[in-house]
């Protein structure tokens, strides 16, 4: 019989296989949404412009109102049932987009997808349940590194495939590889799930809501990976136009815009995994502030660039802080909330995101705009020196002395909530960590590792 730590491992491997796939998948077509737009009969550029920006909007739009309800279903059902349901619908919606024959059907098609979708807050709280804490840090960097290898190659597929058989063809292959995710999930991951004595059910976004709102430690998480997806979404949006404005040359724009965030989301794959690593031996908190610190001087660097050579090396050291945040924010919500509760706050924290991914490239292109193409860089970095604020102010455990000003302020909460938990060893068992975490929630295992 394959031992418990065997299999955990076997787990991990197998859902950073599935979770590369369906990534792949959807890079491999989403960023050619303006160009499909065209090819539906959308001819005048600031039509093919505005719908671009509605099918972008709607899938996220979508995403938000939909993904705590996943969450708090899979915390009911299983998280290896939500993360082969998010796969699969992922590739029906993309099969179908392959088959429009209007923007109008792409535009209902992309809200479906939206509805349906949220692959990597699944694929998270899937690793979060059969990984032992005290190594989630390093898991969550695994599947933060699968999916940022995933961004880097999908659009050189896509774009391969488009090239060759047009961009129909390029749909249609997404919706292939997030089946194959699906059915990689199905096959290879072992999951114990028991449904917990106390199910989320009806009520489990709810209770997720009241979770959050009264744990400092996870809202602090959530809103640092919110502001972390915010920054990004608010620089990307205006990334070829800045690009060709650095070369000044339109010539070669694609390829070096490609170059630039195939770049980013490389040095990010290979940040998720050290971060998450160090985050296990020295504390999710103080990863959590170095990233931020390092974001924060790279979008200024962006924003200053004279030329694109350096600008390209900002890129790199900007995907190489920002590659650490996710997987460090995620293990603190994996250590601080209980199992059966994973799922809806999962979910929160994705309909916070793609909140993000709504309100981003608005803002960006709106900054880009009024104050020129380096003002988004420079937002950007506002947007991560509030990450270290953050990290500082609460994801921190706060010490005793800032409670009297939180009940001051309106704010009451549970006696010992500021009280600084030490977590067990890691030879302790689920059952020690699930007390502590009856106890109080803190953010950094100051024992483990």
């Amino acid at each position: 019989m394959q031992d418990t730590a065997t299999r955990w491992k076997s787990n991990l491997a197998a859902a950073a296989v599935a979770q590369f796939l369906c990534i792949v998948g959807w890079n491999a077509s989403i960023p050619f949404l303006p160009l499909y737009v065209r090819e539906l009969g959308v001819t005048d550029l600031h039509q093919v412009e505005l719908w671009s920006g509605v099918l972008a909007a709607a899938g996220s739009a979508a995403s938000f109102l939909v993904f705590p309800f996943w969450g708090a279903l899979s915390d009911r059902m299983g998280h290896k049932w939500n993360t082969i349901r998010a796969a699969l619908g992922i590739a029906v919606t993309f099969v179908a987009m392959a088959f429009v024959g209007s923007v109008q059907e792409l535009f209902v098609a992309r809200v479906f997808q939206g509805a349906l979708a949220g692959i990597t807050p699944a694929f998270f709280a899937l690793a979060s349940a059969f990984v032992p804490l005290e190594n989630v840090g390093f898991a969550l960097g695994v599947i933060q590194m699968a999916s940022s290898a995933g961004g880097a190659i999908g659009p050189l597929v896509g774009g391969a495939v488009a090239d060759l058989a047009g961009y129909r063809w390029a749909f249609a292959v997404s919706g292939m590889l997030s089946a194959m995710g699906a059915a990689v999930v199905l096959a290879l991951v072992r999951d114990r799930f028991r449904r917990p004595a106390r199910p989320s059910g009806p009520n489990g976004v709810a209770d997720g809501a009241r979770l959050v709102a009264h744990s400092l430690p996870v809202l602090g998480a959530i809103l640092v990976m919110a502001s972390a997806n915010l920054a990004d979404s608010v620089a990307r949006v205006i990334l070829p136009l800045f690009v060709d404005f650095l070369r000044r040359d339109t010539a070669g724009v694609n390829a070096a815009t490609g170059l630039v965030l195939s770049g980013a989301a490389l040095a990010g794959a290979v940040s998720a995994l050290l971060m998450g690593r160090l985050a296990d031996r020295f504390g999710y908190s103080r990863v959590l502030l170095v990233c931020a610190a390092g974001a924060a001087l790279s979008y200024v660097s962006q924003a200053a660039a004279p030329n694109f050579g350096v600008f390209l090396v900002a890129s790199l050291a900007m995907g190489l802080f920002v590659g650490g945040v996710v997987p460090a924010a995620n293990a603190i919500l994996a250590r601080t909330v209980r199992r059966e509760q994973q799922g809806a706050v999962y979910g929160l924290s994705a309909s916070a995101n793609s909140a993000g991914n709504t309100l981003g490239p608005m803002l960006g292109a709106s900054l880009a705009s009024a104050w020129g193409l380096r003002a988004p860089f420079a937002v950007a970095a506002v947007f991560a020196v509030g990450i270290g604020i953050l990290t500082a102010s609460i994801v921190r455990p706060l010490p005793h002395r800032r409670t009297a000003r939180l009940h001051h302020l309106g704010l009451h909460l549970p006696d010992g909530f500021f009280r600084r938990v030490h977590l067990p060893h890691r030879e302790s068992s689920q059952a020690d960590f699930d007390e502590v975490r009856e106890k109080g929630y803190n953010s950094e295992d100051r024992d483990a590792g």
